[in-house]
């Protein structure tokens, strides 16, 4: 089992992967945007981190190069989608 993050701005998106991750590992939160993700596995210390890269204010991207000099152990899982 593992402590999982959610990173995803979109709620519909937190649900379905969340209903996919659980009973098997630990959601240990959620975040909409990069800041929130960064301070949360300051929080947390999650063991993986599902990072969707098109987010408000600090991209994915951008959150997951800070996460990974704060937290290098860390695994994260870019998940994102763009629908025109």
């Amino acid at each position: 089992m593992a402590d999982v993050l959610i990173v995803e701005d979109a709620s519909l998106q937190q649900t379905i992967i969340g209903s996919f991750l659980q009973p098997t590992h630990t959601i240990v939160g959620s975040a909409t945007d990069g800041d929130e993700a960064v301070e949360l596995v300051k929080k947390h210390e999650p063991d993986v981190v599902i990072m969707d890269i098109n987010l408000p204010n600090v991209d994915g991207l951008t959150a997951a190069e800070e996460i990974k000099s704060h937290s290098p152990e860390t695994k994260i899982i870019v998940s994102t989608a763009l629908v025109n």
